[in-house]
């Protein structure tokens, strides 16, 4: 998935854009089956990688890394967008993953419904219904 650009930005994680350095003004994530997914946040100079490991039926543990490329100082919008990821957005959507999940016991949701929009990719549910088609076609086979 490749998140369109926001050309009118001037600041990004609560820093100024302004003399700033990065790989990509897109987002992008990349998930490989079953468990590992690849990622760039807009106007960061790294590689996020979380891994999914199930420890029980009702564990699992998330693991994330990030990388920069080697021999040259990570600029400090990048630092930023770590930071973002590891106090707010992560811990948001672990909370969001708990609450949702927590005591289903089942292999799916029995109600609820994905926002699935190609007009709005950045407010839509693709990711998540993908990765939950593959679940289940996995658990059937």
């Amino acid at each position: 998935y490749i998140g369109p650009p926001n050309n009118n930005v001037t600041h990004a994680y609560g820093l100024p854009l302004d003399g700033a350095t990065w790989q990509t003004d897109s987002f992008f994530n990349i998930g490989l089956w079953p468990n590992t997914t690849f990622y760039s946040f807009p106007y960061t100079d790294m590689v996020g990688v979380f891994i999914m490991i199930p420890l029980t039926p009702e564990k699992s543990l998330l693991r994330f890394s990030y990388y920069a490329p080697r021999g040259r100082p990570v600029p400090e919008v990048t630092k930023a967008a770590i930071n973002w990821m590891n106090t707010q957005l992560g811990p948001e959507d672990i909370m969001l993953n708990e609450s949702n999940q927590k005591g289903l016991h089942s292999i799916g949701f029995g109600s609820g419904r994905y926002l699935i929009d190609d007009k709005l990719p950045n407010e839509s549910e693709h990711l998540v219904f993908n990765f939950h088609k593959l679940c289940y076609q996995a658990i059937r086979e």
